[in-house]
């Protein structure tokens, strides 16, 4: 989940930088501000309410609690059988973000990102999409027209 979601960046930089006026300045932009931008640029039609766009929007805060995580105290207070403590050993308790991390929130983000890819790329001109949208294994680089 971390890497798609510095993934995310990473689009919409190689993006931007064949669609952005001003590269600088959309350099300088948070990741969501610059998905918004490329939106915007490309004509994109969006429904913030509908996938992928929730997604992407919970994948950014996901991004930003990875990357500025703050202390949590995490305790959990259990009376058990002695029996049953060897059962129980590795099951410590974890964080709000690490209950974030699961297999369905990883496929989730992942077809969230993969939509996204589809979109910016489907709205850019054909000349434009060389090395960010291919299938090598399954279509000819060649340019279509």
């Amino acid at each position: 989940m971390v890497m798609t979601s510095l993934a995310v960046e990473a689009l919409v930089n190689a993006v931007g930088s064949r669609v952005s006026l001003d590269w600088e300045k959309f350099e300088r932009m948070r990741p969501l501000e610059k998905l918004d931008t490329l939106v915007h640029e490309l004509n994109i039609s969006r429904q913030v309410a509908q996938e992928p766009w929730t997604t992407l929007r919970f994948l950014a805060g996901f991004r930003n609690d990875i990357a500025h995580a703050k202390p949590e105290l995490v305790e959990r207070s259990r009376v058990l059988p002695e029996k049953a403590i060897q059962k129980l050993e590795f099951d410590t308790p974890v964080s709000a973000l690490e209950r974030e991390i699961t297999v369905g929130n990883a496929r989730r983000v992942h077809t969230a990102v993969y939509t996204l890819k589809g979109l910016l790329t489907d709205a850019l001109p054909v000349s434009e999409r060389f090395g960010i949208y291919t299938d090598a294994w399954t279509h000819s680089t060649e340019f279509l027209e």
